[in-house]
């Protein structure tokens, strides 16, 4: 859908980001005091931005982007409270913690509050892990064929991101796990304006791989 963006003139882009920076949801009275056209104009340009899947009209006159991600970036308040983690576990070797714990602690020390975590891995790896991490995160299980063939990641991960994109400001993290579910990983994430980042294992840095003021167009 965001591939669309660049085509939207000027004026229904701006309504698209005065939605998003009043939480992703708003009144029809909200958005004309946010964007300062006349109720005429506004009512146009939210049917065509309704007929181009931006935005869904809720009951009682009320608007909600279809998709938070990547849009919503532009409230801050928004992602310091009702943020996403999706990320790979791979197998324990010698790590004393799993990767996604250092991540979510690097992602809220920058403001993120990260209020639902996604991790995706394989039974055979939660087990190497063990019940110190169990009840860390929503553990997402596919089979070692699945991650291992990027077309059969895309597949088995497409439904639960659309999910997230929708109700939370998501950040995906591709440093665990195999490489092949790291790069079906990215390139849903690209298509679809996700921010990525990539934890170094030897310093625990956090690296933003795509930024989100880059994929936001709010830059």
């Amino acid at each position: 859908m965001y591939n669309e963006w660049h085509r939207l003139k000027k004026r229904w882009r701006k309504v698209v980001l005065a939605l998003a920076g009043l939480g992703g949801e708003a009144s029809f009275k909200q958005l004309k005091k946010k964007v300062g056209y006349p109720p005429s104009t506004l009512a146009y340009i939210l049917q065509i931005l309704k007929d181009k899947g931006f935005i869904k009209a809720l009951s009682k006159g009320r608007y909600r982007l279809n998709y938070l991600t990547p849009l919503i970036y532009i409230d801050k308040q928004f992602i310091k409270k009702k943020s996403a983690y999706l990320g790979l576990l791979g197998l324990k070797m010698e790590r004393e913690d799993p990767e996604y714990r250092v991540a979510i602690s690097q992602l809220e020390k920058e403001g993120y509050g990260i209020a639902r975590k996604v991790v995706v891995t394989t039974l055979k790896a939660l087990q190497d892990w063990g019940e110190e991490i169990i009840n860390d995160a929503n553990f997402l299980l596919l089979k070692e064929e699945q991650l291992f063939d990027p077309k059969n990641t895309e597949k088995a991960l497409k439904n639960k991101i659309t999910e997230l994109i929708k109700e939370y400001f998501l950040i995906v993290d591709i440093t665990s796990g195999p490489r092949t579910a790291a790069i079906a990983l990215f390139k849903i994430s690209i298509e679809n304006y996700i921010p990525v980042i990539y934890i170094r294992e030897d310093t625990g840095q956090l690296i933003w791989v795509s930024h989100p003021k880059a994929v936001s167009y709010t830059h």
